[in-house]
C-alpha cells in the first residue's frame, strides 16, 4: 500500500514540474501602457479589461484582457506584453468611417436607410465594427422583405484610403420586384363573407386589370394595418374577444408572388348589459351615463367605448381635472353573450396651468400663436379653453396640423404643463405664375403673399396681373391682432383696368381706383363684426357699339365717379381647419351704403349680400369623405325708389363659370343687353341680384385615409342666376322673372388640384336646362385662384 501511495505522490510530483512557473506566480502591475490607439481614448480601452495599475496579475489575466479587448469591436490585431510589471498593450485600431454612400435605392428613400444604419452605430466619423455592419446589411434586407421586395440584393463594399486609417462605404441596393398577391385567404370567419371582409383590405388579389396597382403589391407594413382593419371592424360590431392573425405567408421560387393568409378567431357577439361608472366622478353620474356613445342593451361597439371614456375625461377636464384618468374593465358573461363595462374614474387632484409651451414653430413667432390661445398660464384647467385653442390655431391657414399633449409634474399633483406641438405650413410665395380662366384667357401675374409675414401672424399680399382683357396692381395687409381684445385691422389698394369688349361682355372699357382701411371685433369665438370704410374713383370709356344701357347711363351722369362706401359684416366660422375643410359652417351677412361725391346726379346705393357653407364629415374614419352646402345672395339698389333712376351698370354681378355655375360659359348668364340696332346683344348685362347654390359630395382620390391631401375631388350640383330688378322703359330685354325656374343648373365631376404657384381646377358639367341662348361648357379648367 506503501508502495502504491509513494508512486503517486512521484506522478503528480512531476507533473507539478510540467506546469510553467509563470501561471502560478503573481506579479504586481506597475504600469500600464498603450501604443496604437488614435480615436479610441486611453480609458475606454483600459475599461473593457480587468488589468488595474497596483494590482496583482499572472498569464491567465493576460489572455482574458486580450480576448476582451479584441471583443470589444473596435480593434483588429491585439498584443500584450509584459516585463518587469510593466504591461505593454500595442492595438490597431478598425478603420474609421469617411463617408456613406447609398446607391440604387428607389423604394426607400437614401435618408431612411443612413437612419438605420445610424441607429446601429454606422455614422461618419465612428470606428467601423465589421460584426455590426453585417448585422445592419440583414436588417436592410429585412426591411426591403416587409416591403415584398424579397429579390433585393445589397452589397457594402469598403473602399479604404490612403493614410489616417479610414475607409469609405459604399452599399450599392439592387431592389427585387416587388411580390404581387396571388391569394388571399381568410379563415375562421363565420359572421361576415370573404368578400365582405376583403373590401375592408387595402391589399387586394391580383387580377387581370389590376396588376399594376399598387394595392397588389405585398408590404408587411401594409398588412399589419388590414389586420388592425379587421380586428376593429368586429370589436365595432359587436365582437369584443375577436383575435385576428397572420401566422403564414407562402412566397414562390422567384420571390415576385406573395399569398397571404388570415385567421379569425371570432368569439361570442356581445350586447352591453350594464354599463358602471365607478369612482369619484365630481359631476353626477347620471349626466354622464346620459352622455355616453355606449348605451346599455346596446350592440358592443369599441369605438363608442373609447369614445365614452374621452368623453368622461373632456367633461373633468371642464371642471378642472387636468389629469383625470379613466380605466375600463369588462366583465364577460359568454354563456348569455352579454358584457358589463365598468368606467373606473380617477380624477385626481384640480389641476392649474404651470407652463404652456410650444414646439415645432420654425417661423410662426410664440407670441404671433400664443394670441390665439384660450387657455393662459396660472389659471385652472379647461378642456373647453384647450379645445378651443386648438381649433383657432388649426384655422390658420400657415399651420398644417397642432396637437396638444398634457404633462404631469412630479410631485405636485396639482399642476400641470401645456405642450402644443405645431407643424406649419408654406406661409410665403414670392414670384409668379402663369393663370388661364375662361374669360380672361392666358394672363401673366408677379404675386408676392405671405400669409406669416416674419412670423408675426401678419398677413401681407401684393400682386401685379396682366392679361389680355384686364390688368390689376393690388396690395393688401391684415392684422389679425392690434390690441389684446382680439381687434383686427385691415388696410387695402387696388388699381384695376378691365375692357369687357375683349371678354365679349359688353363694348366698354372700365379704369378704377379703389382704398379702403375695415376694422374687425371678436363677438364670440366664431363670431366677428366687421366694419370698412372705402373710397373709390371709376371712369368709363364707351366705343362705337356699347349698348344702349351704357349710353343711357354716361349720358346722364357721365364718365368718371367718385364713390365712399361703409360696410358692415357680420361672420360665423366654426369650420375645423382653414385648407379643405370638412366639418362646421361659415356665413357672412353684409350691408352697406356707397355715396357718390362728385356732382353727376347719382343718388347713394345700398348693398347686401349673405353668404353661407356647410361641411358634414360623412365617416368618422375617412377625412376626405364629405358633404357640403352652399349658397350666396348678392343685391344692390337705389337708396330711394323713383322713375328713371339708373343703376351702376359697372357694378353689375356676373354668373356662370368655374367660381358660380359650372357648365356655362364665364359670365354668359342674365339678361340680356340692347344693342344699336334695337336688338338683344349676344352677351350678358349683368344684374343688381345675384343668386347661386352649390352642392357636393366630397370623396378622396385613391386610398381612403384620414390625411389631407393637396387634391380634392367632388361630385356637384350647381344652380344660379342674374336678375335685373330695376329696369327703365328703353331696356326692353333687361327684366327677366325671379323664380327658381330661372335659376340654370347643372352636375358633374370637379377636381381642384392644390399645388405651389400653379393650383389647378377641372370640372366636366351637364348643363340640366340650358336655354337656345345659353352659352354652354362641358369641359372647363382654371388655375391660379381656384377657391
Amino acid at each position: 500500500m506503501r508502495k502504491y501511495f509513494a508512486t503517486i505522490v512521484f506522478i503528480f510530483g512531476c507533473l507539478g514540474c510540467l506546469i510553467p512557473n509563470q501561471l502560478l506566480a503573481q506579479e504586481l502591475l506597475k504600469e500600464i501602457r498603450i501604443e496604437g490607439i488614435q480615436r479610441v481614448t486611453y480609458a475606454k480601452l483600459l475599461a473593457s479589461t480587468d488589468l488595474r495599475q497596483g494590482r496583482n496579475f499572472n498569464e491567465k489575466d493576460i489572455s482574458k484582457a486580450i480576448k476582451d479587448i479584441f471583443n470589444s469591436g473596435y480593434y483588429s490585431n491585439v498584443d500584450i506584453s509584459h516585463k518587469n510589471g510593466i504591461v505593454n498593450i500595442q492595438v490597431t485600431e478598425l478603420p474609421s468611417i469617411n463617408e456613406i454612400s447609398v446607391k440604387g435605392s428607389k423604394l426607400i428613400k437614401e435618408q431612411q436607410i443612413l437612419d438605420v444604419l445610424e441607429d446601429g452605430g454606422i455614422r461618419k466619423g465612428e470606428i467601423l465594427k465589421n460584426t455590426e455592419f453585417e448585422i445592419i446589411l440583414k436588417e436592410l434586407t429585412a426591411l426591403y422583405a416587409q416591403q415584398g421586395r424579397y429579390g433585393t440584393k445589397i452589397e457594402g463594399d469598403l473602399e479604404e484610403l490612403e493614410g489616417g486609417n479610414r475607409v469609405n462605404i459604399n452599399i450599392n441596393i439592387i431592389e427585387g420586384t416587388a411580390a404581387k398577391i396571388t391569394k388571399i385567404k381568410i379563415a375562421g370567419n363565420k359572421a361576415f363573407k370573404d368578400r365582405e371582409l376583403k373590401s375592408l383590405l387595402s391589399l387586394k388579389e391580383i387580377r387581370r386589370f389590376n396588376s399594376n396597382s399598387a394595392k397588389v403589391k405585398y408590404s408587411r407594413t401594409a398588412l399589419i394595418a388590414d389586420i388592425d382593419t379587421l380586428t376593429r371592424y368586429y370589436l365595432n360590431n359587436g365582437y369584443a374577444r375577436v383575435v385576428v392573425s397572420n401566422n403564414i405567408v407562402s412566397i414562390n421560387r422567384k420571390k415576385d408572388l406573395i399569398a397571404v393568409y388570415l385567421e379569425i378567431d371570432e368569439g361570442k357577439k356581445y350586447t352591453i348589459n350594464k354599463i358602471n361608472i365607478i369612482g369619484n366622478t365630481i359631476v353626477p353620474r347620471e349626466d354622464l351615463l346620459n352622455d355616453l356613445n355606449a348605451q346599455a342593451s346596446g350592440l358592443f361597439r369599441q369605438s363608442d367605448i373609447t369614445r365614452s371614456s374621452d368623453l368622461i375625461i373632456n367633461r373633468l377636464g371642464i371642471e378642472g381635472y387636468g389629469l383625470a384618468k379613466v380605466n375600463t374593465r369588462y366583465e364577460y358573461n359568454d354563456l348569455l353573450g352579454i358584457i358589463d363595462v365598468n368606467f373606473y374614474v380617477l380624477p385626481g387632484q384640480k389641476t392649474y396651468i404651470r407652463n404652456i409651451e410650444i414646439t415645432g414653430n420654425k417661423k410662426s413667432k410664440h407670441t404671433a400663436l400664443r394670441r390665439y390661445l384660450s387657455q393662459y398660464e396660472g389659471s385652472p384647467y379647461s378642456t373647453i379653453d384647450v379645445q378651443r385653442s386648438l381649433a383657432a390655431i388649426r384655422r390658420l391657414p400657415y399651420i398644417a396640423s397642432v396637437q396638444v399633449e398634457r404633462r404631469a409634474i412630479p410631485n405636485k399633483p396639482d399642476q400641470l404643463d401645456l405642450i402644443f406641438i405645431i407643424e406649419e405650413a408654406q406661409s410665403g410665395n414670392v414670384g409668379g405664375g402663369l393663370f388661364y380662366s375662361d374669360v380672361d384667357g392666358v394672363s401673366l401675374s408677379f404675386s408676392y403673399s405671405d400669409a406669416n409675414f416674419y412670423g408675426s401672424g401678419n398677413s401681407l399680399s401684393g400682386q401685379i396681373k396682366y392679361g389680355r382683357i384686364s390688368q390689376e396692381l393690388g396690395f393688401n395687409l391684415r392684422q389679425p391682432f392690434i390690441n389684446i381684445d382680439g381687434v383686427s385691422a385691415n388696410y387695402f389698394l387696388n388699381f384695376r383696368s378691365i375692357d369687357f369688349d375683349q371678354a365679349n361682355i359688353a363694348n366698354y372699357a372700365l379704369l378704377s381706383t379703389r382704398v379702403g382701411v375695415g376694422f374687425g371685433y371678436p363677438i364670440s369665438f366664431t363670431d366677428r363684426i366687421n366694419y370698412g370704410l372705402s373710397f373709390s374713383n371709376t371712369n368709363i370709356a364707351t366705343g362705337s357699339s356699347a349698348r344702349q344701357e351704357i349710353g343711357n347711363y354716361t349720358d346722364r351722369h357721365g364718365s368718371s365717379y367718385l364713390d365712399a362706401a361703409f360696410t358692415t359684416t357680420i361672420s360665423h366660422n366654426s369650420l375645423n381647419r382653414g385648407f379643405k375643410p370638412t366639418k362646421g359652417h361659415r356665413t357672412s351677412l353684409s350691408t352697406g351704403l356707397r355715396f357718390p361725391l362728385d356732382n353727376n346726379n347719382r343718388v347713394p346705393i345700398y348693398e347686401s349680400s349673405l353668404y353661407h357653407i356647410s361641411y358634414v364629415q360623412l365617416d368618422r374614419e375617412i377625412d376626405e369623405l364629405a358633404f357640403s352646402f352652399g349658397f350666396s345672395v348678392n343685391f344692390f339698389d337705389t337708396w330711394y325708389e323713383g322713375d328713371n333712376l339708373y343703376l351702376p351698370f359697372y357694378n353689375h354681378y356676373f354668373a356662370g363659370g368655374t367660381g358660380s355655375v359650372r357648365g356655362f360659359a364665364s359670365s354668359s348668364l342674365g339678361p340680356r343687353g340692347t344693342g344699336n340696332n334695337g336688338r338683344a346683344t349676344s352677351s350678358s348685362q349683368g344684374g343688381n341680384l345675384r343668386a347661386l347654390g352649390r352642392t357636393e359630395f366630397i370623396f378622396p382620390l385613391g386610398a381612403a385615409t384620414n390625411s389631407v391631401s393637396n387634391l380634392r375631388s367632388s361630385i356637384f350640383w350647381d344652380l344660379g342666376n342674374v336678375f335685373n330688378t330695376r329696369c327703365i322703359i328703353q331696356e326692353p330685354y333687361c327684366e327677366i322673372p325671379v323664380s327658381y325656374d330661372q335659376l340654370r343648373q347643372s352636375v358633374g365631376l370637379s377636381l381642384r388640384w392644390y399645388i405651389q404657384l400653379f393650383p389647378l381646377a377641372f370640372s366636366i358639367s351637364k348643363p340640366l336646362n340650358a336655354r337656345d341662348d345659353d352659352r354652354t361648357m362641358d369641359f372647363q379648367f382654371s388655375f391660379g385662384n381656384i377657391n
